[in-house]
């Protein structure tokens, strides 16, 4: 019975133990338990014919009385701490080498890392009413020879940008929607577009410079399905060079061969809304039309190859859109941001003007209307030999014949100015230059009334000069006064 129990025990030992172990150990247990249970017989029954007689011993203790119990008690102990041991080894050895995972600290990734150039743009706009969210990234990779042609060039740019309209819109249809980039003037004449020439690269749906002549089918997003605009390094721009391939590729190299980024939206019933960002992502232009009609056609509001560092901007001073520079053609309503003038200024404009202004001399802006009747309002820092305020009066129209008579001081860019308004007799010319007349004198007819506003700014001497047909002076005197209301240093 002891030996089917102890064996019983042996069986409980994983059997991935080594089985030669084992074995001699059963053997050993096995012949120990027989052989003490043969002893232990002998020395109580004998061979039946004799009997154990114990002799005390007088004068000496007696000694204690041997344990008796059977030897395979002894072994059975032994057998099931070595049962135990291997079990325990077992579970160890199941367990396995403790496993130690090391997190390693979390890296980020330069996005514009392998990019000569980089430059993330998002923002908000609004047409038809419909806020639209745009974000992405533009980034240009490299510039080589395009073939054989010396005045060619290809630039790989990887380029996407996603049109999220606010989600209570639903789904909003646009008529087009394109992304266009400008290349530095030094560098590159026009994009190659086949058998034209375009001033910009574009990237989404077919662009125009008439909306409403658009009949392709209109483009659907949503907030869950947002319109993405993209284009691939490996579908790179041919350029037509207004240098050389050298030129371009160092401009490419040292991240300038880009000067500006227009985004273009026009809703389903041709509300236009764009934005132009400088190279260094600052929003320059935001107008109400394409940007063929939002800059003029040397695009100087955007930086050239000389103007890398990012040019300041100011903060917007009204709750209408933030505007740099103004285009030749008509003016949408907003607040234009002069920061490269002489005297740095913001001013806000209504419906209606077009203009021009100098960024070569940055001393004059033109404002003018030629429909229904021809008003202007020119603003200009005087020629250096004006001496004075009163000069500056003085010298408006001084070839012809006007009587100007004192009105009541006003201020000019937060400065007390002075002003003079009278009506002209005779054609004369002003000091102030007309519109695309390239710093030429303005001239203004018999009949026509001006009022002249100056002031000394920044050290320097400002002059406004407005006229319009007597006619309409009295509505379009109240126009000035706002439009020199609105104008803030900056």
């Amino acid at each position: 019975m002891a030996e089917r129990t102890i064996a019983a025990m042996f069986d409980t030992v994983p059997t991935d133990v080594d089985e030669g172990f084992i074995s001699r150990l059963r053997e050993f247990v096995v012949e120990e338990l027989c052989n003490g249970s043969a002893d232990a017989a002998h020395s109580t029954i004998g061979s039946g014919e004799e009997t154990s007689v114990s002799v005390p011993i007088v004068g000496r203790p007696k000694p204690p009385a041997p344990d008796r119990r059977p030897a395979w008690l002894w072994i059975a102990a032994v057998a099931a701490l070595i049962v135990s041991v291997l079990a325990l080894t077992k579970l160890v050895s199941s367990l396995g080498t403790p496993t130690i995972t090391v997190t390693p600290p979390a890296t980020t990734t330069d996005p514009s890392a392998g990019h000569a150039y980089y430059q993330p743009i998002t923002g908000e706009l609004e047409v038809g009413a419909t806020p639209i969210r745009y974000g992405g990234t533009v980034a240009v990779d490299s510039a080589a020879a395009s073939g054989s042609d010396p005045a060619k060039a290809v630039v790989s740019a990887d380029v996407t940008m996603t049109l999220t309209p606010d989600a209570a819109a639903g789904v909003v249809q646009l008529r087009t929607a394109y992304v266009e980039l400008y290349f530095d003037n030094g560098t590159v004449s026009c994009v190659d577009a086949g058998a034209a020439c375009s001033p910009g690269a574009l990237i989404g749906s077919t662009p125009t410079a008439d909306p409403s002549s658009i009949s392709a089918p209109p483009v659907s997003l949503s907030a869950s399905s947002p319109l993405r605009l993209v284009r691939s390094p490996d579908d790179p721009f041919t350029v037509n060079l207004a240098g050389t391939v050298s030129d371009t590729t160092t401009a490419t190299a040292q991240g300038h061969v880009l000067s500006g980024i227009a985004i273009v939206v026009v809703s389903d019933s041709g509300e236009v809304a764009t934005r132009i960002f400088d190279r260094n992502g600052l929003l320059k232009v935001s107008c109400a039309g394409v940007p063929d009609t939002c800059m003029s056609s040397d695009r100087s509001v955007l930086p050239s190859s000389d103007t890398v560092a990012p040019t300041s901007t100011a903060s917007p001073t009204t709750a209408s859109t933030t505007l740099h520079g103004l285009p030749l053609d008509t003016i949408p309503p907003g607040t234009y941001v002069f920061d490269g003038f002489l005297v740095p200024f913001t001013i806000s404009t209504s419906a209606g003007w077009s203009g021009a202004d100098s960024h070569v001399a940055a001393r004059n802006l033109v404002l003018a209307r030629s429909s229904p009747v021809a008003e202007s309002i020119g603003i200009a820092v005087a020629p250096f030999g004006t001496a004075s305020v009163q000069d500056a009066l003085s010298s408006q129209c001084a070839d012809g014949a006007v009587s100007l008579a004192p009105q009541p001081s006003t201020t000019l860019l937060g400065v007390t100015a002075q002003a003079v308004e009278g009506t002209v007799t005779v054609d004369c010319r002003t000091t102030v230059p007309a519109v695309g007349a390239q710093l030429q004198p303005n001239s203004v007819t018999a009949g026509s009334v001006m009022r002249v506003v100056a002031a000394r700014v920044d050290g320097f001497l400002l002059i406004v000069v407005a006229t319009a047909p007597q006619a309409d002076w009295a509505t379009f005197s109240k126009e000035v006064d706002a439009t020199l209301a609105s104008m803030t240093h900056t």
